[in-house]
Parts: structure tokens; sequence; C-alpha cells
């Protein structure tokens, strides 16, 4: 892999990640292929131990810079990437998701209309990359998404562009292991300085894969019931009832039905996948026969 430093491109692009061979070329492919190419795009690799830096090697461009950190956690990882950043914006993209190619420039010129901090909606996609559900989930009125901030679902970080400089002054990403939400706490933050908002359209297709699913806790530091997820049948259960749950957001009732069956069929006692098969057998019949 290449690497030369663009002196002050516009946008610093982070991506952090831990074991993400699977998903990480196409994350990066995405990110190089915007409609925006004044950025440099830091990879932080947090401790991998599988075969990621060697998928990294095929990508000649000047604009990566790589680092790699001995697994210091989410928080101090973005912390870091943010201490390196260059740009006069920061765009987050996660390793296991793929940016539209227009998510840059339809961000930036979000931002600029005075934006401290700007987001957007999301499609979300099982780990083949087929689409399970493309549908407005993140408010647009920036008054619920203030009253969302802290509390989950305000803005999709994964999504997210905000102003560097800003970001700094308000002290950046905490690196603290009891923080609930690293992405959230610095959303309040922001918030406070100055606007913030989401876009209707959507920027980024998110993969829902088994190791999302278990690591979603992990990301978010939610360290109390991480323990849960370890055992393969809930961890089973978990991912097929998130598919099941993204599939009767997006309208595809059936669909939604076949994914809750598999995950009561990986563990039968789990309330949300009854709760969820019951949902989408009321919309499906809904749908038949109103």
């Amino acid at each position: 892999m290449q690497i030369r430093h663009n002196s002050s491109p516009l946008i610093s692009i982070h991506m952090v990640f831990r074991n993400e061979e699977r998903f990480i070329q196409e994350a990066i492919a995405s990110a190089l292929s915007q409609t925006v190419q004044d950025f440099e795009l830091i990879l932080v690799d947090d401790g991998s131990t599988d075969s990621t830096k060697a998928r990294l090697e095929s990508f000649q461009d000047s604009r990566i810079r790589y680092f790699k950190n001995p697994g210091t956690g989410l928080g101090a990882a973005r912390q870091f990437a943010l201490k390196h950043s260059r740009g006069s914006w920061v765009a987050i993209f996660d390793a296991d998701d793929i940016s539209l190619p227009d998510r840059l420039e339809l961000s930036l010129e979000f931002a600029k209309k005075g934006n401290v901090l700007v987001s957007g909606q999301m499609e979300e996609i099982s780990e083949e990359g087929v689409t399970l559900g493309q549908y407005e989930f993140f408010s647009t009125d920036e008054k619920h998404i203030r009253a969302r901030l802290g509390a989950g679902y305000s803005l999709c970080h994964g999504a997210s562009l905000y102003r560097a400089q800003v970001a700094r002054e308000v002290g950046g990403y905490s690196d603290s292991p009891r923080l609930i939400g690293e992405d959230e706490d610095l959303f309040i933050r922001l918030a406070a300085i100055g606007p913030i908002g989401n876009l209707k359209k959507t920027l980024i297709k998110r993969r829902i894969h088994r190791g999302s699913v278990c690591t979603e806790f992990q990301k978010k530091q939610w360290v109390p019931l991480s323990f849960l997820f370890r055992q393969s049948k809930l961890r089973e259960a978990a991912y097929f009832a998130r598919l099941g749950k993204a599939a009767l957001k997006g309208g595809e009732s059936w669909k939604g039905a076949q994914f809750y069956l598999k995950s009561l069929a990986s563990c039968p006692l789990k309330m949300n996948g009854w709760l969820g098969l019951s949902k989408t057998m009321l919309s499906a019949f809904s749908r038949l026969f109103l």
C-alpha cells in the first residue's frame, strides 16, 4: 500500500477497525469512489489479528494514511484519528459499510449551510450485500434530533460529517472504557456549539452481519451485556432478529417473517423473536386483506 500524504485536504475520512478482513476492501473502494475527491483517508487498525492489513495492500492511493494501534479501544482510536486529521471536515466511514458515491458531496453541501454536524439516512444490507430495507430512519427535524441526543438514534455516526476544529474544541472523543457510546457523547457536545441536521437522502449501506450484532455492544461499550453475545445460539438469534426487523421496516413482511423464524429456531425463548414474528405476520395479512 503506497502511503503519501496530502498536506491540506478538505475532508479527513476516518475508518477505524479491528478484524474487518471480510468487508474492508469494499468499504475503502466506496470511499475512494466519492464524487468529491479532495480528501485524505485515515485508516486506524486497532489491533487486528486477522488478514485485514494484507487486504489493504492492493490500494495504491496517495490519499491513504495507515496507522497501526495496539488495541486501545474504539474511543481512543477515534480520538487518535481526529488528532492526525488535516482536513477541515471529518467524515466517518465504517469498515463494514458501503458509502454511496455522492455521500460526501451531499453532506458537504448541507453542512456548509451552517451546520457543525450532519448525517443522513441508511439502507440496511445483509452480509452478502442484499438490500433489507431503505427508509427514513432518522428524523430531519432538528428539534426531534436534539431531543433524541443521548438516547440513541439521533444521527447515524457511520454517515456523519462534522467540523474538525469544532470537534477538537469540545474535546473530541472520550476514551473512557465506562462511557456508553463515544459517538453520542461527541454529538451532544457538538450540538451545544451550533446547528445539526439529518439529510432525507440515503448516504450509506449499513451492513448487518454476525460480527456487527455482537460488536455493536462492544462499540457502544455496553460491557455488562456483552457476555450474552458470546454464546453462539444467542448470537445467531440476534443476527436473524435484526435482519427480520430491517426487512419489516423496508416493507418486506414475508421476508421478515422468515428471518424471525430462523431467529426462533436458534433461540425459541427470546421474546423479541416472537414479537417480531407477530408484527411481520400482522403486516403481511393486512397487506393481503386490506
